[in-house]
């Protein structure tokens, strides 16, 4: 203000008061006067250019000796850039606080949706955004936001077609990948609420929100005046956003991971735990619904063949298939889930009768026997045992049911295969005693109840023991002694087998050393041990064998182990990795029950095989005049001696047998006929004074 331009009045002065303030400062100027208060005041002014500045008045009025009033006497300070300042840093503060609610509500939230909630109530808290919502940008585009926010409205009141619908806005967005704000909504240019908006003087503002370089989410907002933009509600938003796509990250993350752990990886059907879960929670409506549930318990017969001869892709192909057209056959409330390898497991509520679930059970395996399409013109046919269970009672534990249900399924196959089972009483008593048989044995390792009996092996032409098979028993302590074939299925599917194996091990080696100690010349005496599925696959078994042996002082060669044929055939290659193992340290391998499996040949030449163990059903025959089965076993003990094996028929029971064998030029045989199996000490005085030559 030019000094020499300036009247000194009041009145002028108050021409140069902001009209906004003017009020105020006449209000605080009467207080003056009236001797209330000194003019202590912040205001703004307008100076002649049109331009507004703030002011700091401290003032004081100057009285005649009459007490009246002469003149107001002050400073007049500029403080426009004090203020300016200060402003900007409650703004800043403001924005701080926004960008501070926005990073802590999405840090808080369980979900994307309630993210992107929190982020449109602290947008709405900072002031002049009256509501908005968030938009989740799925595959197919942006989806409508789950609910609409704000601070002095209630959305819902607005009737509005479009209220429920994406707004041009959000696709502007999207597409642009940037915030826009929009200081005038026209119609149907941005606003969901069309007839709300328009000419009411709305602003908008949306921005997206990125994870992985992909807009994820937008957020929009309404106010009902008209905004200009601001920058720094532009630049604290767009950081707010950087870190709800960080949250937003985290969530889908956390959600992919809870996914996961109740899926199956290839089929994504509920897995295992998902199934027990659904199941407990089934059971507990039962007491409401006063109706049934069926457990189906689906088991592909020989899939194994299919992993083994098309390769593991085309088997997972086949699962991928068939888990999608049991979901398709099934109801809407049925869950189907992947139990595990090639087992599904359906459960269904709310069952009519037996009638209506043995319906779906054949409707089932009809669906699985349809061929599945491989490409260029072949198809492969599936076949499943299904084992079912029924239930009504709210108080039967889920893991039961799963277990009767499989239970059933095993009988089901039992039976051939391709067929479904219902799970019966005689079925509950059979998994009664698995159960019963499992839980005994243990404790019988512990509990010293296993014993081993020793079945010799004979050189024909003389008789002299060669050596002997160790057979363990179970000495049960209430149903006495029971031979393997009453536990050994058991005690290899609850892997007990291995600590079981472990001790047979110990325990043969050790026999065959005190043998060995009772005559010199059972130095060449075979001590021969069965080994198992589960041990052969085991890590460890060369330790425990390598243990055995070094801990009883018995030479390696004096150990025989034998496998089966069809645990040999199941895996060849680890079976050939793990015979090569067992083989570096001496030992002798044979293979057991030879021709009841499925052998390849030329797998055969490659497995480091001493013995092979001819089974019982090529013996059986013998001895009757059969001229057709001398023939066979004739091929299969040529076989074995091109193999560089020596040939042990077993099951030798009559003189005429062992005549055919003496015929047929085998050397060694088994088989009660020759020797019963016996515990070791009924066979010491055999040993005590018979020469053994191997």
């Amino acid at each position: 203000v030019d000094p020499r331009a300036f009247e000194g009045t009041i009145d002028a002065f108050l021409e140069l008061v902001h009209p906004q303030d003017r009020d105020g400062f006449a209000r605080d100027l009467r207080r003056c006067l009236m001797g209330e208060a000194g003019l202590e005041r912040e205001h703004r002014i307008v100076r002649p250019d049109g331009s507004v500045g703030w002011v700091a008045v401290h003032g004081t009025v100057q009285y005649d000796e009459e007490g009246r009033a002469l003149a107001l006497r002050g400073v007049c300070q500029d403080i426009t850039g004090q203020v300016s300042g200060e402003k900007a840093l409650r703004r800043q503060a403001a924005m701080l606080d926004l960008l501070r609610g926005m990073a802590v509500a999405a840090n808080e939230s369980t979900g994307l949706e309630g993210a992107l909630d929190a982020a449109v109530g602290a947008l709405c808290a900072d002031g002049g955004w009256r509501f908005g919502r968030g938009h989740v940008i799925g595959p197919d585009g942006p989806e409508p936001g789950a609910r609409w926010l704000g601070t002095d409205i209630a959305p819902g009141s607005i009737d509005s077609p479009l209220a429920d619908e994406v707004s041009p806005l959000v696709a502007r967005v999207v597409v642009q990948r940037e915030a826009i704000w929009v200081d005038e909504v026209l119609a149907g240019e941005v606003s969901p609420f069309e007839e709300a908006t328009h000419g009411a003087g709305w602003s908008a503002f949306a921005f997206p929100v990125f994870a992985d370089e992909q807009v994820v989410a937008v957020i929009e907002v309404y106010a009902s005046s008209q905004l200009r933009p601001d920058r720094a509600l532009i630049d604290a938003t767009t950081q707010g956003a950087a870190q709800l796509g960080v949250a937003i990250e985290r969530l889908r993350a956390r959600e992919a991971l809870a996914h996961q752990a109740r899926h199956d990886v290839l089929t994504d059907l509920p897995n295992r735990s998902m199934l027990i879960e659904r199941l407990r929670l089934a059971l507990r409506h039962l007491d409401r619904t006063h109706s049934s549930l069926a457990v189906i318990f689906i088991d592909l017969d020989d899939f194994k063949l299919v992993n083994d001869g098309l390769g593991h892709e085309i088997g997972d192909r086949c699962l991928s298939i068939l888990a999608t057209r049991l979901q398709q056959a099934m109801r809407p409330d049925d869950l189907v889930a992947r139990f595990g390898g090639d087992e599904f497991v359906l459960l269904c509520e709310d069952v009519s009768n037996d009638e209506a679930v043995a319906n779906t059970a054949v409707r089932l395996l009809e669906l699985i026997s349809r061929p599945i399409e491989l490409g260029d013109g072949a198809e492969i046919e599936l076949e499943a045992s299904l084992g079912i269970v029924i239930a009504s009672d709210p108080s039967t534990p889920a893991e039961n049911l799963i277990r009767d249900a499989d239970a059933a399924m095993y009988r089901a196959k039992e039976k051939g295969g391709a067929r479904y089972q219902i799970f019966d009483v005689a079925l509950h008593e059979r998994a009664a005693r698995w159960l019963a048989l499992a839980g005994g044995l243990r404790r019988a390792v512990d509990n010293n109840e296993l014993r081993l009996e020793f079945q010799p092996q004979i050189r024909i032409n003389d008789g002299a023991i060669l050596g002997f098979e160790a057979l363990v028993r179970w000495q049960h302590p209430e149903e006495g002694l029971l031979p393997p074939r009453e536990f050994i299925a058991v005690a290899e599917q609850t892997r007990v087998i291995n600590v079981i194996g472990d001790w047979v091990i110990q325990q043969a080696c050790s026999q065959a050393a005190q043998w060995k100690a009772m005559r010199s010349s059972a130095t060449d005496l075979r001590m021969c041990v069965n080994v198992s599925a589960t041990q052969l696959n085991r890590p460890g078994l060369v330790d425990v064998v390598a243990a055995a042996l070094s801990e009883t002082d018995l030479p390696p060669a004096a150990l025989c182990i034998e496998i089966t044929e069809s645990v040999i055939m199941s895996d060849p290659a680890l079976a050939l990795k793990a015979l090569v193992e067992l083989k570096e340290l001496g030992i002798l391998l044979a293979v057991d029950d030879f021709g009841t499996g499925y052998s390849s040949l030329a797998y055969l030449n490659r497995f480091p095989i001493d013995v092979i163990k001819i089974d019982k059903e090529f013996v059986s025959p013998l001895g009757q005049g059969n001229g057709k089965a001398r023939s066979i076993l004739r091929s299969v003990v040529d076989l074995s001696r091109a193999l560089g094996a020596v040939p042990v028929p077993e099951g030798v029971e009559t003189e005429e047998q062992l005549d055919d064998l003496r015929c047929l030029g085998c050397e060694v045989a088994q088989g009660f006929l020759l020797g019963m199996p016996q515990p070791a000490g009924e066979l010491d005085h055999q040993l005590a004074g018979a020469e053994s030559v191997c």
